[in-house]
């Protein structure tokens, strides 16, 4: 089968080619990360009606970390296979994911971590944000561990980082920084406690941008191995010796 975009592409048609595959593929992509998100969901619910001082609070971050990575995995590599115009078989895609289950989730907890950190100076968050692009995406699908994993996305940035900085770099500094603004002003001082609805609209807004972000990822990836590794042509080669 051969990748939808057969040479580099500039940052608005990414983004086109990417919000283009995720209408005609909602459903199956969204099949992927929902009960993942759900689960995840309901244990916010929960954990928000223990007492705010309780230690089992803390739990709910490395959770977080874990199930939305699976997620994200889960959606990058199907998307993946539509970009390359393959069938996605569900099943096959979960049990690929989980074989690299340690690798996706340290990788991606590792890398908002310090993503998180860094953007309290900002620069390095974005430098971050860039470096990073394609951790889980390239963990799952080329099978690379968690150190190999940054390493790749390293030097598929190279070249790159404007590309991903019009794109998901954009998206992910400007609504990560926008969302801890919001929630921290509608965060009561005395409690610590935040509405009902903020948390709502919050993991609505994560069925929509799972999608579009898990896409958006692969063909960031895709784009970066053209521009780097003459991947159109492999993909040319490939495609040539199928027909014959």
């Amino acid at each position: 089968m051969s990748l939808l975009f057969r040479q580099p592409q500039s940052a608005g048609e990414l983004l086109d080619v990417s919000l283009n595959v995720v209408k005609a593929n909602v459903v199956l992509l969204l099949g992927l990360g929902i009960w993942l998100l759900v689960a995840l969901a309901v244990l916010d619910i929960v954990f928000r009606l223990l007492p705010h001082d309780s230690s089992l609070q803390l739990l709910l971050i490395p959770l977080s970390f874990g199930l939305y990575s699976l997620a994200e995995a889960r959606v990058s590599v199907a998307a993946w296979q539509l970009l390359h115009r393959e069938p996605v078989d569900p099943a096959q895609i979960r049990a690929l994911v989980r074989g690299r289950l340690g690798s996706v989730v340290v990788g991606y907890a590792l890398k908002w971590l310090g993503i998180l950190i860094g953007l309290v100076l900002i620069v390095p968050g974005v430098f971050l944000t860039l470096r990073w692009f394609a951790v889980p995406v390239a963990n799952v699908i080329e099978g690379l561990g968690v150190s190999e994993g940054f390493r790749r996305s390293r030097v598929l940035a190279q070249g790159n980082r404007r590309q991903i900085f019009l794109t998901i770099g954009l998206l992910d500094v400007g609504l990560t920084m926008g969302g801890i603004a919001f929630t921290m002003n509608l965060t009561d001082s005395q409690t610590g406690h935040q509405p009902l609805w903020l948390s709502a609209a919050g993991w609505a807004f994560s069925l929509v941008y799972l999608p579009y972000h898990g896409v958006l990822s692969s063909a960031l990836y895709a784009n970066a191995r053209i521009r780097n590794e003459g991947y159109d042509l492999e993909e040319g080669l490939l495609s040539a010796a199928g027909a014959a």
